[in-house]
């Protein structure tokens, strides 16, 4: 390679760098200039360690007058930016490490091409699909929370209508504005009590319910007093203004016949609408029951009965229990033959050695990021009297108990953790500063703590005006358990109950399933009877209030609506995911959905974005962080790839270039291309042909993924869910 073939290399690179920032996720991407043709396949992620991604990509450059294109690899680490909603990883702040070809290339002209590329392009912009950086990242050894309870909560099985209502512990009371009505705080359902002759009701979505005693003898009251139908109108008034929620589930009627189950103490309840319908799980050992929302299996071989709640399996042989912990390792083997598609795969990110589980664990580490402004962002603290603070075990911190912040003491230091961001001060109450480093001990918090979320926040970087923070779904109640995740760590959090009540996170009692796309949901049966936390203006009970589950109208979540775009045209009636107004930031950083689903502002008109080792605003009106940086245009020259153009073209970790692909796979020498054999070619350093297989369907599986993606979005009903991405929202309860 000479002297001018390494300066034609440069510049192409240069311009497609500089110009691949493609919203669209159409791979290879091709660009045509009058000197030449550039094409980039699909990057292949290799390691992601906190907002740190290190990924590979093979290229080729064509000369224009050359029928000959020269092949190559290049890596780069980036910054992510993460846009749960629309299932895209931004990277920012790219920096091209390495460039190799296949030909033998002097040192000394490699480095200044690598050079050239440093110096020029201080940041690359590129949109990754989430689902496709999931399923191809290839280093992935994520240590499993420790500590995470799996006891059984209390499970409660029912064949007929029937409500769970929870309490956080014994009754506590608190007074409603213009209402004689006392509330029992410590409960998201509408549960109050009249003092007028001390009855209690009830409100399960258009139905009252009245007792004489607040955990027993319910039954449908056809009078209430005048107050509670005026109560009754304004729930629903409210409910209807709430953009998040479907007709469908505003629509549902509570049977007068239900029968209301309040526990104290964590339980769930198993509702089947009627004897249990057992339906066949094709190429399996496994039955599934039909009529009902519930996961509940049944292995044909010894009849036992398996159950997932909040993501943890419980066996049994009767339905009616006592259940045990199995571990999702420990599982059946037909549990992991499940077909993706199926009705019930929704469960496969909870079975060990599924890919789905591989996922759903990486997931669990993307991080959402911002860049957060050391002079702006600031934050609030109030305290329920004088501040309170209990030791956190093993460690040299304590945390207060009396505030819904999440507030932590290091000796005479302060730190609180608010809407993913940490804060510092010098008093209980502030001033708060955003904090550049946090103490050690937190990493020790252990998951018998209450705020023990919060060290799954974390300040990755600083400068004297901007400090890089992020934070991974644990702090929002997704734990790794081993192999799977689980929602919440098994343990029972006390609220605080003063003057106010502050609930603490729980993790059974609201029927949580997974999802790949929304995350964790709440479930709903059309015989629960309420909507669930928050639409009584009662406390969310998780960390945060995830949205509501809905299954996807085909069948599950992992299987093949169409196939990946690149095989052929849409499927019928697909159009791209449209997306409403979010909650914006509250200092423009943290933009795509930082409170919760419930939230109807809109995104921020400008906002911070890092480049390099300094901030660059974004102009007013321009994009937020989820977008591309300075209001640039992406050019028009950077179109999908032509329909003839196979998105089959990979790099090894060595640098080799490969094309292909099911067993007939060829590297590229420089001059030519040869047949890989079986076992692939040692003295080259070529991957065998499993590997390349393995990065094939990995690469189909992304995309698939990310059609499926649109397919349900396109499909479900408004309201139905949105992704939680952003940070928990504690909801405070009633005054006393």
């Amino acid at each position: 390679m000479n002297k001018n073939t390494i300066a034609f290399l440069a510049s192409l690179l240069l311009f497609l760098i500089s110009h691949v920032s493609s919203a669209q996720n159409t791979w290879p991407k091709v660009i045509e200039r009058p000197d030449g043709k550039i094409v980039i396949y699909q990057p292949q992620p290799e390691s992601l360690s906190g907002d740190k991604l290190r990924a590979r990509a093979a290229f080729s450059v064509t000369p224009t007058g050359s029928d000959a294109p020269i092949f190559g690899a290049l890596w780069a680490d980036s910054r992510v930016s993460t846009d749960r909603e629309k299932r895209e990883v931004i990277l920012i702040d790219t920096k091209v490490t390495d460039v190799k070809f296949p030909q033998q290339v002097d040192s000394t002209k490699i480095e200044l091409l690598k050079k050239s590329i440093a110096d020029e392009v201080p940041s690359w912009d590129l949109v990754l699909s989430l689902d496709a950086l999931l399923a191809s990242i290839e280093q992935n050894n994520p240590a499993s929370d420790e500590g995470l309870k799996t006891d059984a909560p209390e499970i409660i099985y029912r064949t007929k209508p029937a409500m769970l209502v929870i309490l956080d512990g014994d009754p506590k009371y608190g007074t409603m504005d213009n209402s004689s009505m006392k509330r029992i705080v410590n409960t998201p359902a509408l549960l109050l009590q009249n003092p007028a002759d001390n009855s209690y009701y009830l409100l399960g979505s258009n139905q009252w319910f009245n007792s004489k005693q607040f955990n027993q003898g319910w039954t449908a009251a056809n009078n209430v007093p005048a107050e509670l139908v005026q109560l009754q109108q304004q729930v629903i008034a409210d409910q209807r203004k709430d953009s998040t929620v479907s007709d469908s589930i505003l629509n549902i009627h509570t049977d007068p016949s239900t029968e209301i189950i309040v526990r104290t103490t964590q339980a769930e309840l198993l509702q089947v609408n009627g004897e249990p319908n057992y339906t066949a799980i094709e190429t399996t050992q496994l039955l599934y029951v039909s009529n009902t929302q519930s996961n509940i299996f049944m292995y044909i071989p010894d009849q036992s009965n398996y159950i997932l709640l909040s993501g943890r399996w419980y066996s049994s042989k009767s339905l009616k229990g006592p259940w045990t912990y199995i571990a999702s390792d420990k599982l059946p083997a037909d549990f992991t033959k499940i077909p993706e598609g199926s009705a019930k795969d929704e469960v496969l990110a909870s079975i060990a050695g599924t890919p789905a589980a591989k996922e759903a664990v990486m997931d669990a580490q993307v991080p959402q990021t911002a860049a957060v402004s050391r002079q702006d962002a600031t934050c609030t603290v109030t305290y329920d009297g004088t501040p309170s603070f209990t030791q956190i075990e093993n460690t040299s911190l304590s945390y207060a108990t009396n505030t819904a912040s999440s507030v932590i003491k290091d000796v005479n230091t302060f730190y609180v953790c608010d809407k993913g961001i940490w804060f510092m001060g010098y008093t209980p109450n502030g001033p708060w500063s955003v904090a550049t480093s946090v103490p050690a001990d937190v990493k020790k918090i252990p998951s018998s703590c209450p705020v023990y979320n919060v060290k799954y926040v974390y300040i990755y970087d600083s400068t004297p005006d901007i400090v890089y923070v992020g934070y991974t779904p644990g702090y929002t109640g997704c734990y790794i358990n081993g192999p799977t995740i689980v929602y919440g760590t098994g343990y029972y959090y006390p609220g605080w109950y003063g003057t106010y009540y502050y609930p603490r996170p729980v993790t059974y009692g609201f029927n949580l399933h997974y999802s790949p796309y929304s995350g964790w949901s709440y479930g709903f049966s059309m015989s629960y009877g309420y909507r669930g936390p928050g639409y009584y203006g009662g406390w969310y009970g998780p960390v945060y209030r995830p949205p509501y589950y809905y299954r996807p109208p085909y069948g599950g979540y992992y299987g093949p609506y169409g196939r990946p775009g690149y095989y052929g045209a849409p499927p019928p009636g697909y159009r791209p995911p449209a997306y409403g107004p979010r909650p914006a930031g509250p200092y423009g950083s943290y933009s795509n959905n930082m409170y919760n689903s419930r939230g109807t502002a809109v995104r921020p008109t400008s906002t911070v974005r890092p480049s390099g080792n300094a901030p660059r605003p974004v102009p007013s009106g321009g994009p937020s962080m989820n977008g591309n940086p300075n209001g640039f245009q992406r050019p028009s020259s950077n179109t999908p790839r032509p329909n003839n153009m196979q998105n089959n073209v990979y790099s090894d970790p060595n640098g080799n270039v490969f094309r292909g692909q099911a067993n007939q796979w060829q590297q590229n020498t420089g001059n030519s291309w040869q047949n890989v054999q079986s076992g692939g070619n040692p003295a080259r350093g070529a991957s065998s042909i499993s590997d390349l297989n393995q990065q094939q369907m990995n690469r189909d599986r992304g995309d698939m993924r990310t059609n499926n993606f649109n397919n349900i979005n396109n499909a479900r009903p408004a309201g139905s869910f949105d992704r939680p991405s952003g940070p928990p929202m504690r909801g405070g309860g009633g005054r006393r």
